[in-house]
């Protein structure tokens, strides 16, 4: 099976970026907008997600990342095998901020991250095609209102249909083996139960990157769904 190099970097972003999502429990919201993370989002995707992360307080020594680190993944992302770093925002415009109500505004403190929700980190690894996506936040007031699943499941449809295109251009003579991947600490037992209800089952546990900022022992549990 011959894929080209190009086919292989695009892998995930068609349909993707720009994409608009809504989701039913976020009553009163504007539509939640999906693109690439910029320079000037720096601050704000560092704050959200160091605050989503803070239910890993007990785990880890200090943030969760710095802007110098968020700054680096977004200077690098120029296609899906660097990796690319996605933002969902209420505020595309000018017009959204104005058509979102006022009370939902307060409530929410969206203010906080500049009108960004959720950001997500999305990568094409080996053995192709594998698609990784990780560093998954949500606004603290916004968790477990179905917009983690809401993404996840955008991606996935994104990325199935971009390896329908791939398999036609290419003229395959079978699917490809195409297939998601992810990775949570392995003592976040929540994660791996939220993860296993959208279908994806543990595969295997790696040593934590940087073991001198855990504050127990624990380790990076690997997780995959297939997609064909």
């Amino acid at each position: 099976m011959i894929v080209s190099a190009g086919n292989v970097r695009h892998l995930g972003t068609v349909g993707f970026e720009g994409s608009v999502l809504r989701v039913a429990k976020l009553a009163g919201s504007p539509s939640l907008h999906v693109r690439r993370a910029e320079p000037g989002d720096v601050r704000e995707i560092t704050r959200l997600v160091n605050d989503a992360y803070l239910s890993e307080a007990h785990l880890k020594i200090g943030p969760r990342t710095s802007e110098e680190e968020v700054e680096e993944i977004i200077r690098d992302g120029r296609d899906l095998s660097n990796g690319v770093l996605y933002v969902a925002s209420v505020f595309p415009d000018g017009s959204a901020a104005r058509e979102m109500p006022a009370e939902w505004l307060s409530v929410q403190d969206i203010s906080r991250y500049n009108g960004l929700v959720l950001a997500m980190f999305v990568q094409s690894q080996e053995p192709f095609p594998t698609v990784y996506f990780g560093l998954l936040s949500i606004h603290p007031g916004l968790q477990r209102v179905g917009i983690g699943k809401a993404v996840i499941a955008l991606l996935e449809s994104c990325v199935q249909r971009t390896c329908k295109a791939v398999e036609e251009v290419e003229r395959l003579d079978r699917p490809l083996p195409l297939r998601m991947r992810l990775a949570a600490l392995d003592l976040r037992y929540d994660l791996r139960e939220y993860y296993a209800a959208m279908g994806y089952k543990f595969v295997q546990d790696k040593p934590f990157p940087k073991p001198n900022l855990l504050k127990q022992p624990c380790c990076l549990a690997f997780h995959e769904k297939p997609l064909f």
